[in-house]
């Protein structure tokens, strides 16, 4: 038996109880459809595994504190040279999630995929 969510339920399965904020979880239900239509197949809905799959964080650079320990930089293999602004370091951090893993930005914040 088949079930056919549409973007609202998906988001309130994943907004509920969780730590995605509801444009968050919006966000992050409009990525699943998405890719559901991309590859042709149904995807199968599992709130849990998408709940321990990405994380919500108000900025990208939010994210790299937390993911890193110690200098960001240095964990992501980028060598400042002090002279970049904060929309600078942002790209830098956006450009290695998206070639290390899913980014989803929204209103209010980002999406990333844990990896």
């Amino acid at each position: 038996m088949k079930m056919t969510l549409t973007r609202d339920d998906i988001a309130n399965a994943l907004d509920y109880g969780t730590n995605f904020s509801h444009y968050g979880a919006l966000a992050l239900a409009d990525h699943l459809m998405e890719l559901e239509e991309s590859l042709g197949e149904e995807y199968e809905f599992d709130a849990v595994a998408i709940r321990c799959e990405f994380s919500e964080y108000q900025c990208p650079q939010m994210w790299a504190e937390d993911y890193f320990s110690g200098d960001i930089w240095e964990g992501m293999g980028i060598d400042l040279t002090g002279e970049e602004t904060e929309e600078e370091q942002e790209a830098l951090i956006k450009e290695y999630i998206e070639d290390h893993g899913t980014l989803i930005t929204f209103t209010g914040g980002v999406i990333v995929s844990n990896f």
